[in-house]
């Protein structure tokens, strides 16, 4: 018998020995990955400094677009641009406005646009700053909501990399009346708003400057192969057959009232050499409808060219979300654009949950990342597995699938 407990005990401290080395593993590639991921954000802030310096500087915003429709009555949003502030606050006394971005330019282009959010109850109002980078992607946003609903002021900031990937998200709550630092009360009520992960994603991008993504934007040579009644919402421009010219990718919208699911439309023109297009692939099923994006959503998508790769971002959702993106490559082979990967991020914007699936279908492996708990509480778990080799194609992806 004793002989039996001495080797319960034996075991009972090996056991206990594994699951505190494990522990301190886990720990360890934690912070690992804490370091990794501090290491990106620290120049990010650094740059957001010096934009914030320059607004300051800058004082008054260089333009205000504001929604002008009736809260009550409208349905969607009617945008007038103010070319200065004392334009628009003149313009207020005869017609509130419930939704304003005051916007702050650098060499033409959006550096800082600052959103207000309210209503005609005035129990609440949300802000929302962004600082976007020189090639148009966000760099960070800071988000407040102060609401009578608890009583509280919800802060939080959004670190996000050039893909849009959020590298990082922060959250406090205050007291409305004292600005000390409290816990969530029962009847407090959350206010979700869509961040924009870029310049042209914005609602009003079309009338930022002469170089937006409006139809002006399009050759001669690219406007025949917009379908009549179309119009364009983004392009992207990039080599994706290594010939060394700028080919094109269009984002148009079918802007009938009517229509419903699938009226955007993916367009990819090769440039030729004699400056004419050739139209190689196109798509109604990868982008999202204007209607298919929940709070999360609704614009285009963010579409990006690194190496010959044409990467394309979405997002949807509110409390529950899901961000993916799609890495396609053009095949000469089968003169189609083969789909080499994708990565998608399912998340919970309140408790801070998430779940990303990497998927490489050249090499068929695929990492599946869960991560529970708060940002100094984070529980993370890592499993890789062996998938088919499948080739798929643009053809093959529907946007209903994520």
């Amino acid at each position: 018998m004793k002989k039996l407990n001495l080797a319960i005990l034996v075991i009972a401290f090996f056991t206990l020995q594994s699951s505190l080395i494990f522990a301190q593993a886990n720990k360890l590639v934690t912070a690992k990955r804490v370091k990794q991921t501090d290491k990106k954000v620290k120049p990010i802030e650094a740059y957001a400094k010096k934009i914030e310096n320059f607004v300051k500087a800058e004082k008054k915003p260089h333009l205000v677009i504001a929604d002008v429709s009736d809260f009550n009555k409208d349905e969607k949003p009617i945008w007038k641009k103010y070319a200065s502030e004392a334009e628009f606050e003149k313009a207020r006394e005869t017609q509130e406005s419930y939704e304003i971005a005051y916007i702050w330019n650098k060499n033409n282009k959006p550096v800082a646009v600052n959103f207000t959010y309210s209503s005609p109850s005035g129990d609440w109002a949300q802000y929302v700053y962004y600082i976007f980078r020189e090639d148009g992607s966000v760099a960070r946003a800071d988000r407040e909501l102060r609401t009578f609903m608890g009583d509280i002021i919800v802060n939080r900031i959004y670190i996000y990399d050039e893909t849009g990937k959020l590298l990082k998200e922060t959250k406090t709550f205050r007291d409305l009346e004292t600005q000390k630092p409290v816990k969530a009360t029962k009847n407090f009520q959350d206010m979700d708003v869509k961040i924009y992960k870029s310049i042209n994603t914005l609602p009003f991008a079309s009338m930022l400057s002469s170089d937006a993504t409006d139809e002006k934007s399009l050759s001669d040579a690219e406007k025949k192969f917009v379908p009549k009644g179309w119009k364009l919402e983004e392009k992207t421009v990039g080599d994706l057959n290594k010939d060394s010219l700028p080919d094109s990718i269009l984002q148009i919208v079918d802007p009938n009232p009517d229509a419903e699911d699938y009226n955007r439309n993916l367009i990819i023109l090769f440039k030729t050499k004699n400056g004419g297009y050739t139209k190689v692939a196109e798509s109604k099923r990868i982008i999202r409808c204007t209607s298919c994006g929940g709070m999360l959503g609704g614009g285009p998508a963010d579409i990006s060219v690194k190496k010959g790769v044409m990467i394309i971002s979405q997002m949807y959702g509110s409390r529950n979300g899901v961000d993916y993106l799609h890495r396609l490559r053009y095949e000469p082979a089968t003169k189609r654009f083969r789909l080499i990967g994708e990565d998608i991020n399912e998340f919970d914007r309140l408790d801070l949950t998430s779940k990303n699936t990497s998927t490489n279908y050249l090499t068929g492996r695929q990492i599946i990342k869960t991560s529970k708990g708060g940002e100094n509480d984070v529980k993370e778990t890592v499993k890789r597995k062996r998938i088919p080799k499948t080739k798929k194609y643009l053809r093959d992806i529907n946007y209903n699938n994520y």
